[in-house]
């Protein structure tokens, strides 16, 4: 038994764990215990007692920022932990923290050895370290490959927390999704309300607070409560439309963490990089489809903090740079104008075509154009025949192109594995296989950047039955157009596919459903 000091000293004691899972468990309990034992075999006063159930790989925690706080006010003797892992399981994380916590004059002790009041101390706490280190690198490694082959056996791994809709259904080193009936009618009106409502994130979110159903935090005390009940946010409405596990695929590996500073963020991973796994569909993949393509309509039409409505903004195209025209206000006069983006933002290189269309004469011009052609069968049918055909040639086209790239990223994985090769046999000097990897990860990265916009691109062209959609507004087009709001309007030049490309000041062409890819010349405008 050691001697007990003959002079009591004051002393703090710290004890961590990993998880919250953890800090439910024994771990935090026996480690204050074996330090209240160490400090009463010394005859050291504990102050007080400071717990964290956080990574030890990073600094910022809330109980060793409260110790921290601690030493500085109550200057106490020594800091005392169970072991020197407890501090942190990184050399710098342990270094920075026991400066912290020294700078005050006390000193750190460790219950199971490690302090440096003797060369053997010094030598054993750097042992501890090292291994300390070595062990969460180990950890770590394991934890991934563990994860990594039970999502390539096709299991879902949700740690808790699975989508909204869903329960996790774990067994031994298994695990499977199964559909809430409760939450997956809520899933399905969600899609419906963007789908056939043509709702925003924003509406859908109110609505779902209006009507006053519950969130996943509302009926699940596992889940941190940050809001008052039934509070839908548009964010996770709009997580919700874009996840891909509502059709039937959940995916492992979307992201990953890199440490940036003294923190670790969540950064996306290429896709040809997930894992999926199959679990049971909430809602069929057209639906999905139309939503991403509603989402994307959502977003061209948002009017977020523009005092005025603007109903062509982001469908007109500028003839000299291609940019999109925005919609701007003359105080002077109290008129409304298109003009090009490029020119209005005032670029070191602005547009050459510094001219504006008034935006009465051009909207007005354009609904009287899309009136007469809704008017007229034969019109209507060739220009809905001619943008199906169009339609269907890009979507072969970007299928071709998918194709292509995938064929490239497959030869650029060949070339990289033959580039280890090439390194472990030592063929080459090490200069030339880096640089000859850097290229290679640099094309890896374009073509993943191509595949991502052929995806996106496939996404516009699959569209609801246009034909049908055309038809149903004809009959009643004249009673329509009398009556329609803004975001009525805004539907119909979505059904219609339709974008302005200006000519000059007085003409414009209309392409989509209306003038086939040729378009339809629309002039001349009034001033």
């Amino acid at each position: 038994m050691p001697l007990k000091s003959t002079l009591s000293q004051s002393a703090i004691v710290y004890c961590r764990v990993s998880t919250d899972e953890q800090s439910r468990g024994y771990s935090l309990p026996t480690q204050e215990e074996s330090c209240r034992r160490y400090c009463a075999e010394r005859g050291y006063t504990v102050l007080d007692v400071f717990h964290d159930a956080h990574s030890g790989t990073e600094l910022d925690r809330p109980g060793l920022n409260a110790a921290i706080e601690a030493v500085a006010a109550l200057r106490p003797a020594v800091v005392v932990l169970h072991d020197v892992d407890r501090l942190g399981r990184e050399f710098v994380v342990q270094a920075i923290a026991e400066r912290e916590l020294t700078k005050h004059g006390a000193r750190v002790e460790y219950v199971l050895g490690g302090n440096t009041d003797t060369g053997d101390g010094v030598l054993l706490k750097g042992v501890k370290q090292a291994l300390a280190v070595y062990e969460n690198y180990q950890r770590v490694e394991r934890s991934r490959r563990g994860k990594t082959g039970r999502a390539k056996a096709g299991n879902v791994l949700v740690a808790g927390r699975p989508p909204y809709g869903y329960r996790a259904v774990s067994a031994k080193h298994t695990g499977s999704l199964e559909p809430v009936p409760e939450e997956a009618e809520i899933v399905r009106r969600i899609f419906a309300w963007c789908v056939d409502g043509r709702m925003t994130t924003y509406a859908i979110a109110k609505r779902l607070r209006d009507e006053g159903v519950p969130t996943r935090a509302d009926t699940n005390p596992a889940v941190r409560k940050a809001a008052k009940r039934c509070y839908w946010d548009p964010s996770v409405v709009a997580a919700i439309l874009r996840s891909e596990t509502y059709t039937g695929v959940w995916h492992f590996g979307k992201t990953r963490l890199v440490k940036r500073g003294e923190k670790k963020v969540s950064v996306p991973r290429p896709r040809e990089e997930w894992i999926a796994a199959s679990v049971p569909p909430i809602v069929d993949e057209d639906t999905w489809m139309r939503a991403q393509s509603q989402l994307a309509q959502n977003k061209r039409n948002a009017t977020r903090n523009a005092k005025r409505d603007y109903l062509l903004r982001g469908r007109i195209f500028c003839p000299s740079c291609g940019h999109r025209w925005v919609g701007q206000y003359t105080a002077r006069g109290n008129r409304t104008h298109y003009r090009c983006s490029a020119a209005a933002r005032g670029l070191q290189q602005p547009c050459e075509v510094d001219y504006r269309i008034r935006q009465a004469a051009l909207e007005s011009a354009v609904l009287s154009t899309i009136k007469t052609f809704l008017l007229d069968p034969e019109a209507r049918a060739a220009g809905v025949g001619a943008e199906r055909e169009r339609l269907t040639t890009e979507r072969e086209r970007l299928t071709a192109d998918l194709a292509t790239i995938d064929r490239h990223l497959a030869a650029v994985d060949h070339k990289l594995e033959g580039l280890l090769d090439q390194a472990l046999t030592g063929d080459f000097p090490q200069e030339m296989i880096g640089k000859r990897k850097r290229d290679l990860l640099a094309e890896r990265e374009r073509r993943i950047r191509e595949r991502e916009q052929a995806l996106a691109g496939l996404a516009t062209t699959d569209t609801p039955d246009i034909e049908a959609a055309v038809a149903a507004l004809a009959p009643t087009i004249e009673r329509a157009f009398a009556k329609a709001t803004p975001d009525d309007l805004r539907h119909l030049l979505d059904v219609l596919r339709v974008e302005v490309h200006v000519i000059d000041r007085d003409t414009v062409r209309l392409t989509g459903v209306i003038g086939g890819e040729q378009g339809l010349i629309v002039t001349p405008l009034p001033r």
